[in-house]
C-alpha cells in the first residue's frame, strides 16, 4: 500500500490548504442598509395606464420631498406588459405622489 502524506509538498496538499482558506476566511458583509430620512416617502409598486406602452409597472422607490408642492423622485425604469419593452424616466422634480 501508498501511504500518501497530505502536506506541505505535495500538489494535492497545496490544493487542500487553499481549500482550507477559502472555507475558513471571513464572509464579506453586507453594506449598511441606506438611511431612511424624514424628508422621504416611499412610494409601493403600481401599475399606471400609458398610451405607447400599455400597462406600465412603475417600480417601489423613495421620493424626497422638496415642499408641500414638489418632491423629487431618482431615475425609474418602467416596463410596458403590452409592448414588453422598458424606458427609463429622468429624475426629476415633480408634484407629490399619489395616495401621499
Amino acid at each position: 500500500m501508498i501511504a500518501l502524506q497530505l502536506g506541505g509538498g505535495t500538489p494535492l496538499g497545496k490544493s487542500i490548504e487553499q481549500l482550507q482558506r477559502s472555507v475558513t476566511s471571513p464572509v464579506p458583509q453586507a453594506p449598511p442598509p441606506t438611511v431612511w430620512r424624514p424628508d422621504s416617502v416611499w412610494v409601493p409598486d403600481r401599475h399606471l395606464p400609458d398610451p405607447v406602452h400599455g400597462t406600465v409597472l412603475v417600480p417601489g422607490h423613495w421620493e424626497r420631498r422638496l415642499s408641500d408642492r414638489e418632491y423629487y423622485a431618482p431615475p425609474l425604469t418602467i416596463c410596458g406588459s403590452a409592448s414588453g419593452q422598458c424606458a427609463t424616466i429622468p429624475a426629476g422634480v415633480h408634484s407629490p405622489p399619489p395616495e401621499h
